[in-house]
């Protein structure tokens, strides 16, 4: 039978997965208002990279009825789930910090920014300067009796899978980061293998990139860039998380002990009571007050 601690737990999860949906509810109706204005610019410039090219026009075409609706509905899906990201992160971080120690908020705090930007940077990376790079491309095949005819879903589609993939791509070093810090792997064995990782992302942007040099080194370059700084970042970190820890970073519940406790080998029970897990239950669902030792009185001489 689940005692009435968990089911409160449960309970605070539920309301917060709730708030997010409420959150991301609220932002599609303007998300799908912008949504017309951040087509029509992504066209026209697609438009004019077809006149620098030859073209005399670029026009997207639909083929059933409901498709422009559609096509809009899922770009300000988009939107309000890009643009709401920092709320997103803010209610997830109500929900956990009080489950963690100073240095870990600090972490996921830092860590959530970075995430919410290095996607930023890669999906105007993708949209503004792969997929121009993209549309040159497909009308240099464009000659006398051969010419294009480009759907509107099809176009958002790639567009919109351009900006997806380039975004995850610049998440990768954050989640290589994520890894080292929690030491599933260790930097000194990424640092080894510095040549098939620039392998690797040379793969990954060949793939996810036009088959032209340029637009390859547009992806490959900072990802690898981003891989030597998360090396950078991934040492200070790790140096911080084996530091001993300060009178200032004490577990939630106010414990001392767990805070001091020597570094010596404990059975799994003594690491679970010195977790921020266990911390995190011993605030929100126990709640009991700290016990009072007697207080002691002391004569004058």
């Amino acid at each position: 039978m689940l005692s009435e601690g968990f089911l409160s737990h449960i309970e605070a999860l539920r309301k917060m997965i709730l708030e997010v949906l409420g959150i991301f509810i609220l932002l599609l109706i303007p998300g799908w208002c912008f949504a017309d204005e951040v087509l029509h610019l992504l066209q026209s410039a697609a438009v004019d990279i077809a006149r620098k090219n030859g073209a005399e026009s670029f026009d997207l075409r639909y083929f059933t009825l409901m498709e422009p609706f559609l096509v809009e509905l899922k770009a300000g899906m988009l939107i309000a789930l890009f643009a709401g990201l920092p709320l997103y992160f803010w209610r997830i971080w109500r929900f956990l910090a009080p489950a963690l120690y100073r240095h870990e908020k600090r972490i996921l705090l830092w860590g959530s920014v970075a995430a919410w930007l290095l996607f930023a940077a890669g999906a105007a990376l993708g949209i503004f300067g792969v997929m121009p790079m993209l549309v040159k491309f497909s009308l240099g095949f464009a000659r006398d009796g051969l010419s294009p005819l480009i759907g509107f879903s099809n176009f958002v589609g790639l567009m919109m899978t351009i900006a997806l993939a380039f975004g995850v791509m610049f998440e990768l070093p954050l989640l290589l980061l994520a890894l080292a810090v929690a030491g599933i792997i260790s930097l000194d064995s990424l640092r080894k293998q510095r040549p098939l990782v620039v392998v690797i992302i040379l793969i990954l942007a060949a793939i996810l990139t036009p088959p032209d040099v340029i637009s390859q080194l547009m992806l490959g370059l900072p990802t690898y860039l981003l891989f030597e700084l998360t090396l950078l970042v991934g040492k200070i970190l790790i140096k911080e998380r084996n530091d001993p820890p300060q009178a200032t970073d004490l577990p939630p519940g106010g414990d001392t002990e767990a805070a001091f406790t020597d570094s010596g080998e404990t059975d799994e029970s003594e690491a679970f009571n010195n977790s921020s897990i266990h911390a995190y239950y011993r605030r929100r669902i126990r709640r009991r007050p700290p016990e009072r030792g007697p207080k002691l009185r002391y004569k004058k001489k």
